[in-house]
């Protein structure tokens, strides 16, 4: 990250913005992963139509077609395509805080992050989107509902169907130690 000035507030201020990104982060990781899993797990069954696929934005589009293409999952249809819309609108701001370049600026209290992603036809296009500080928290806030309220929706179609994603999603933490 760059930072504008080198002062205690600039520390402050980044270690601020560094804590809300690595949340966005986590959260899109985790439902990302979910997302991810539900899909290799239908990918060979006789009763879902869907496939993985990558980069995210093809994963949400297979994710959205699992739930438009397969009739068991009509009564989760609604509240599914109400989340997946939800995570589209953010998916850009999701890619900034994951691939961009952030530069904060002390006196604005804002970053502006910078990322270079593919366009059909042009494959260095610069994008970029400025943050205000002060608005940070809230927006990190609306990721997680989004990320939490998709794993919980993909959790109870397994706890339906017994895909058996729920043993990913333990409440025990193992840690790994170097030998």
């Amino acid at each position: 990250m760059f930072v504008s000035e080198n002062t205690t507030e600039a520390k402050i201020l980044r270690q601020q913005f560094e804590y809300h990104r690595g949340q966005v982060v986590s959260s899109f990781a985790h439902c990302e992963y979910f997302i991810g899993k539900f899909l290799l797990a239908i990918e060979d069954s006789d009763e879902f139509i869907g496939k993985f696929a990558f980069p995210v934005e093809g994963r949400i589009k297979k994710f959205r077609e699992v739930f438009e293409k397969n009739h068991s999952l009509k009564n989760t249809q609604e509240d599914a395509i109400l989340l997946i819309d939800s995570y589209e609108k953010v998916i850009k701001d999701r890619n900034d805080f994951v691939h961009g370049l952030a530069r904060l600026d002390v006196s604005k209290r804002e970053v502006t992050m910078e990322r270079i992603s593919p366009v059909k036809g042009d494959l260095s296009a610069v994008t970029i989107a400025t943050y205000k500080l002060d608005n940070l928290e809230e927006k990190v806030r609306i990721f997680d509902r989004i990320c939490r309220s998709i794993i919980a929706l993909i959790l109870n179609i397994d706890s339906q169907f017994k895909l058996g994603l729920s043993s990913i999603y333990g409440t025990e933490t193992k840690v790994w130690v170097p030998s």
